[in-house]
């Protein structure tokens, strides 16, 4: 299945590209030089955008509505390791990614050349980079199927994710406004409104029984 750059929305139109014409998302991991490694995130830059509220897209900050994407088992495990974006950002992510556009139906076999094997600059920090993440997806995992997930700004919460020990979306006492299915990741509209319901069940019971997140 072949795959085109979709358009770029004019308020990401002043964001830096790859040479396909991919709008590079701000949390994406780059060298010294710039290049960006589309799929890999910089976490320093992901806590950054996790403290400060900001868009994992377009670096700005929330207005009245955030967007996260969101796998079965992010809903399961009740956290979210990436920032949110604005819908518009959301919106061309779902069709710029080939994941979340339905076109690649496996994860990477191998890390990318880029990742394995320093770029020669002793100034850059890829020296440091680990080849693969351990909380990342195993080699030739099939993909998985995506929603989105709306929240305004009240539930978009920050917490310590015990499982990797970093900061991410806490989704405990979320209450979405609505979650939608990527139906070309295989996700459907009954899975979406049965995970909705699993959130809202647990912010229920979050809220009686007086827990406090932060």
């Amino acid at each position: 299945m072949g795959f085109s750059p979709p358009p770029v929305p004019v308020a990401l139109a002043r964001l830096p590209r790859t040479r396909a014409g991919l709008v590079v998302p701000a949390i994406s991991l780059r060298h010294r030089d710039g290049t960006a490694i589309l799929g890999m995130t910089d976490h320093e830059r992901v806590h950054e955008a996790l403290t400060r509220g900001l868009c994992q897209t377009c670096w700005r900050p929330f207005d009245d509505r955030v967007v996260v994407l969101a796998r079965p088992r992010d809903f399961v495990h009740g956290w979210i390791s990436e920032p949110g974006m604005h819908p518009v950002c959301a919106h061309y992510s779902t069709r710029g990614c080939p994941m979340l556009a339905g076109v690649l139906t496996r994860h990477r076999a191998t890390p990318r050349a880029s990742v394995r094997e320093p770029c020669g600059d002793p100034e850059c920090h890829c020296v440091a980079w680990a080849p693969v993440d351990p909380h990342g997806p195993r080699a030739k995992a099939p993909a998985e199927s995506w929603y989105t997930i709306w929240l305004a700004p009240d539930s978009y919460r920050v917490g310590f994710d015990p499982t990797t020990e970093r900061l991410a979306l806490d989704l405990s006492r979320a209450r979405p406004l609505t979650i939608r299915p990527l139906p070309a990741t295989g996700a459907t509209r009954e899975q979406a409104d049965g995970y909705g319901a699993m959130l809202s069940t647990r912010a229920f019971l979050a809220d009686l029984c007086g827990e406090t997140k932060p």
